[in-house]
Formats: structure tokens, C-alpha cells, sequence
């Protein structure tokens, strides 16, 4: 097996799907741990997630549908504020809004918005 910073793992036809930070799917055999294949794709992904035909996935432009044989982008679902993680359940989409983080008087860490986590279910 091989190191990386993870952004997203999902299961998917026996194989694990890894999206490592640096933008790569890894596609790993789970009894071995080996690398069978690796796919190049944009940078800045977060989260991943298969919804019965494509790798889904987060960049900073929007959700973004990915080939699971190539890596490939088929579309992209543009949006209005940036998501931290997705995942696919039931023919649902359940996407978490990324908060926005900064500081407070007295320079300690805070939350500024939204107050709670909001997480959005729905179909594209």
C-alpha cells in the first residue's frame, strides 16, 4: 500500500475509491491494500462519492460527475457556495455546506458562519 493525504474514500464494484488531495482517484484492491489503477483528475477535490454511474465529487466551481473508467469529467453541477463533503444514499445526494472559519477579539478560532452545520438532501 501507499501513503496519502485522503479526501475522500467511497466503495464501488469490490474496489476502493481513494481521492487523494492532490486531485488523484486511486482505484485499491481492499483485501491487498495494492493500487490497481490510478486516474489523474482537477485538483482540489473534496469528498467522493458514486451514485450507480459516475464518481461525484466537490471542487470550488461546483459538484463534478467523474468517469469512474477514465477520471474524466462529464459535467459539472455549478454552485453558489462552497460544499465540504457529499455523499450518495438511496438516489440522494447529501452535500455539506462548508462553513466559513476566522477569528475572534482575541484571535482565537471561530465559527462564522453558518451557526450550525447544514446539510443539504436532494437529486441532480
Amino acid at each position: 500500500s501507499r501513503e496519502c493525504a485522503t479526501s475522500g474514500v467511497e466503495a464501488h464494484a469490490g474496489r476502493l475509491w481513494v481521492l487523494e488531495l492532490t486531485g488523484r482517484i486511486h482505484e485499491v484492491e481492499p483485501e491487498s491494500g495494492n493500487i490497481v489503477r490510478t486516474m489523474e483528475t482537477e485538483r482540489d477535490l473534496r469528498g467522493l462519492a458514486y451514485d450507480g454511474e459516475h464518481l461525484v465529487s466537490l471542487s470550488s466551481k461546483g459538484i463534478v460527475f467523474l468517469y469512474p473508467a477514465s477520471g474524466h469529467l462529464d459535467r459539472m453541477v455549478p454552485m453558489n457556495y462552497p460544499l465540504r463533503s457529499i455523499g450518495f444514499h438511496d438516489r440522494r445526494f447529501f452535500l455539506m455546506e462548508q462553513p466559513v472559519e476566522g477569528f475572534d477579539r482575541n484571535h482565537d478560532p471561530m465559527r462564522i458562519s453558518p451557526e450550525t452545520t447544514l446539510l443539504y438532501v436532494g437529486t441532480l
